[in-house]
C-alpha cells in the first residue's frame, strides 16, 4: 500500500505475559497470548518493517513510530 508504514513492535514473551496479567480484566487474557504468539510472524530482513524495541520506555518507542510513519 503506498504510503503506508508497517510498525514490528518487538517485545519477548516473558514481558508481554506480566504486562497481560498487570492488567486485570484485559479482554483477551493472558492465556491466550501463547496462540497470538504462534500465529504471529516476525518480519523477514528483507520486508520494509521498522523494528521497535517494546521494552523501551513509552516515549522512545512512540518517537520511533512516528518516525516510521514519515519514512516511505
Amino acid at each position: 500500500m503506498p504510503g503506508a508504514s508497517l510498525v514490528w513492535l518487538s517485545v519477548p514473551a516473558d514481558v508481554l505475559r506480566q504486562r497481560l496479567t498487570g492488567r486485570g480484566e484485559h479482554v483477551a487474557g493472558a492465556d491466550l497470548l501463547a496462540s497470538q504468539l504462534s500465529d504471529a510472524e516476525p518480519p523477514v530482513s528483507s520486508c520494509a518493517v521498522h523494528v521497535v524495541d517494546g521494552q523501551q520506555p513509552f516515549e522512545s518507542v512512540l518517537r520511533q513510530v512516528q518516525a516510521a510513519a514519515r519514512t516511505p
